[in-house]
């Protein structure tokens, strides 16, 4: 009786894997619950942190529990994704798929309870051929979960992956769906704003009639190539009503910032306060940022 009073005000799971029997401690745990009669009604944080390769199972049941409605007040979710080829592991057989079953779990109308999804894509080594093939299938089921239309209340968004061209495409169109309207906070991690297809599927996604409320846009890996694009994207569709871009961890160049910077006094992004980016020293850029966008908190130098 005592336990399952305790279950019911369990507020937060936070999970260090380095304290798990790898293979079988946090694959089981999910999997008791998922088979148990019922619910942690009061729960809603999951953070699962140093997800070893013989863990990543427990995506599955992890899954299981959302679908079954065994977290009906989750609304923060932090889960490593695992990637595994084939050929690089006997394992992989049993845990590939990752994101596969984790996207299985969020297309369930009891992921409607989330507003923070963060989910880190961690790659073991490999033929580069063979990860990026295998890489589109994961995002795909990804994308997928963002087109279903059950991720409607989602607010906060991290996603870091070096993904490859075919997979950045995949991952743009499940963005760009028009289903994460509530999304307020984006921060695509390591996820490349270079070459031209994939380029451009993901600036069209950034805009107001995907993206309506997003406020917070993060963007680690951009070039000064990417950024103009982005911008002349901008200046064709409503932008999003942005209040802070935060590029801080790109280099762009002077070139990229001075096509935002262009855009913004074109009247396109009336909200945008707050530009955080990388300039050289001796670079006269900061003075041109800090006119336009007032409220500039940070700048690095590089």
């Amino acid at each position: 009786g005592g336990t399952a009073v305790l279950l019911q005000g369990f507020e937060e799971l936070e999970i260090d894997c380095h304290g798990f029997k790898v293979g079988t401690g946090l694959d089981g745990l999910f999997r008791g619950i998922a088979s148990g009669g019922d619910c942690l009604p009061s729960l809603y944080t999951i953070s699962v942190s140093n997800l070893y390769p013989r863990d990543a199972a427990a995506a599955s049941p992890l899954a299981e529990c959302i679908r079954k409605g065994k977290f009906p007040r989750l609304r923060n979710l932090h889960f490593p994704l695992k990637f595994c080829p084939d050929h690089l592991s006997s394992f992989s057989a049993r845990h590939r798929g990752t994101m596969q079953a984790l996207a299985h779990g969020l297309r369930s109308p009891h992921a409607k309870s989330l507003r923070s999804l963060s989910l880190p894509l961690e790659e073991r080594e490999g033929g580069v051929l063979y990860r990026a093939e295998a890489q589109v299938v994961q995002i795909r089921a990804l994308a997928e979960a963002f087109k279903s239309g059950q991720l409607t209340g989602l607010e906060q968004l991290s996603f870091q992956g070096d993904l490859c061209t075919d997979s950045l495409l995949v991952l743009s169109d499940g963005l760009g769906s028009g289903k994460l309207r509530s999304l307020r906070s984006l921060h695509l991690k390591n996820v490349p704003l270079h070459g031209d297809g994939s380029k451009s599927a993901l600036c069209q996604a950034l805009s107001a009639e995907k993206m309506p409320e997003l406020r917070h846009l993060m963007l680690d890996t951009v070039s000064s190539d990417g950024l103009k694009k982005l911008t002349e994207t901008w200046v064709c569709s409503t932008p999003p009503p942005l209040e802070t871009l935060d590029l801080s961890r790109s280099a762009v160049g002077d070139e990229g910032i001075m096509a935002l910077v262009s855009v913004a006094k074109m009247g396109r992004l009336p909200f945008l306060k707050d530009v955080r980016v990388r300039y050289g020293k001796g670079s006269t850029i900061k003075t041109v940022i800090e006119a336009v966008f007032p409220h500039t908190v940070h700048s690095a130098t590089f």
